[in-house]
């Protein structure tokens, strides 16, 4: 059953966010996708974001849709210490459809939420809080029929749904949801959006992703060096750096 909170502005509130209570079904406990096609090659930067006004998106929008089985994934560094606001990691919103994910100013745990109906959000959250000044890969993945959330390769939560996602065409954002609100502050590396459900269980997450047929957008941060992020897929969907976004070495 979805919430009934309605969202304005694209801002993200604890307020509005109801914890339904919903269904513990969780996927089998299969290993999940290794990722054997990645490579560990060195990682030389990383983007830097103050929370204020600093974040990436797609140039474009997608030339498809969402799709309905995809996979959204990316290592992230807290730093805001005393947050105020919820900090988006990632945002797909546009036309009254689409995704935010974030982590609560308060419990400091991961949301997914999504519209289902105009104007109307659901959605759930991990159980485990994600820490400041500290490495996390978070991963979202999500088909027709359940969504499951992931920090560090564990899989914390996977609910199984009635009410789908409406479609949109984004663009995806990181670091904020389009038009720059309820920045994240800390520092963002590998991330990777694909049409397709990579994980079904635990995996050991890889610190550097390779394209494959699946993926829609890529990002390995490495440029060290002006306004664009390059999409390492074939699908040219580099992101434009807003703000201060900053290049920042990554040992």
């Amino acid at each position: 059953t979805g919430d009934d909170d309605t969202v304005d502005d694209d801002t993200v509130d604890d307020d509005t966010v109801d914890d339904d209570t919903v269904d513990d079904d969780t996927v089998d406990d299969d290993t999940g996708d290794d990722d054997t096609g990645d490579d560990d090659t060195a990682d030389e930067y990383a983007l830097y974001m103050d929370g204020n006004d600093d974040y990436a998106c797609m140039t474009n929008p997608l030339a498809q849709p969402v799709p309905t089985d995809f996979t959204i994934e990316g290592w992230f560094y807290f730093e805001d210490d005393s947050p105020v606001v919820n900090e988006v990691i990632f945002g797909c919103m546009n036309g009254g459809g689409g995704f935010w994910i974030f982590r609560t100013h308060s419990a400091r745990n991961i949301w997914l939420q999504y519209f289902y109906t105009a104007g109307i959000l659901t959605g759930y959250h991990t159980t485990a809080t994600v820490a400041n000044f500290e490495w996390v890969h978070i991963a979202v993945t999500m088909d027709d029929s359940e969504y499951c959330l992931f920090v560090n390769g564990i899989e914390d939560y996977c609910h199984t749904y009635s009410n789908p996602m409406l479609p949109t065409n984004g663009p995806l954002c990181v670091g904020a949801s389009l038009g720059g609100s309820s920045e994240f502050e800390g520092k963002v590396d590998e991330v990777r959006f694909s049409s397709v459900v990579r994980y079904s269980g635990d995996f050991t997450p890889s610190t550097y992703f390779a394209a494959d047929a699946d993926t829609i957008g890529l990002y390995h941060y490495d440029e060290g060096s002006g306004s664009i992020a390059y999409d390492s897929s074939a699908n040219g969907n580099d992101m434009t750096l807003f703000g201060n976004t900053a290049w920042v070495p990554n040992p």
